[in-house]
């Protein structure tokens, strides 16, 4: 399908103490997202949005963001310069 314009913007709204140290029962991460798609094309809006519906259930980001996902940090090669 032949897109002139394609743009996703993305919003989302969280509690900014943590980040700065401020004590709070506010998570650190967003409280929730969304995100609006634009889109021009010459097709019409009922194949439009079927083919949006198709990426949405294909997205691995919405995948992750929809459900818990496990989470692990490795360190690497971790110096300490301390004399």
């Amino acid at each position: 399908m032949p897109y002139s314009k394609l743009e996703v913007e993305v919003r989302g709204n969280y509690d900014i103490r943590k980040a700065w140290g401020v004590p709070s029962d506010a998570p650190a991460g967003f409280s929730d997202l969304a995100y609006t798609v634009r889109v021009e094309s010459a097709a019409p809006e009922a194949d439009i949005r079927k083919a949006l519906d198709l990426v949405d259930a294909r997205s691995f980001w919405l995948d992750n963001l929809r459900r818990p996902t496990d989470v692990r940090r490795e360190v690497a090669d971790l110096c300490s310069r301390v004399k």
